[in-house]
């Protein structure tokens, strides 16, 4: 059993260095290895570049990833999702990386779909239930 499985989760105002409001906010729970991220309002490509960074900086890479984006609208443009796929790429020839789940809206998922067409060598998935993504 993991040391940290009594500890409450993590939020992102606790660690230090880590921005303090984030358009998507984090639970991570460590029992079952699972990162949560919920997004609201407009969300950008630095939003989730700084998801990724709260992940590196808690070395979460193995842990299996549901995010939830249904109610955001997008900043983000293909290009920037493409290099952030890339930097995530480039992550996971060093380390394994857990599956990717990711929760749109059907009327506002093509940038989500975008993002999800470069993640290449480890399970991501589109859902538009978040319930349908758990049990993924």
């Amino acid at each position: 059993m993991r040391s940290d499985a009594g500890r409450p989760p993590w939020k992102p105002e606790a660690a230090r260095g880590i921005r303090e409001r984030m358009p998507l906010r984090l639970e991570i729970d460590h029992p079952n290895s699972l990162v949560l991220g919920v997004g609201s309002g407009l969300l950008s490509a630095a939003d989730l570049a700084q998801f990724v960074r709260v992940i590196a900086h808690q070395n979460l890479y193995p842990y299996a990833k549901l995010i939830d984006v249904a109610s955001c609208e997008s900043a983000a443009n293909e290009g920037e999702l493409a290099a952030l796929a890339s930097v995530v790429r480039e992550l996971q020839a060093h380390r394994p990386l857990g599956p990717l789940a990711v929760v749109t809206d059907p009327e506002r998922d093509k940038w989500s779909r975008a993002y999800a067409e470069h993640e290449i060598g480890r399970a991501a998935r589109l859902f538009h239930s978040i319930h349908d993504a758990r049990r993924w």
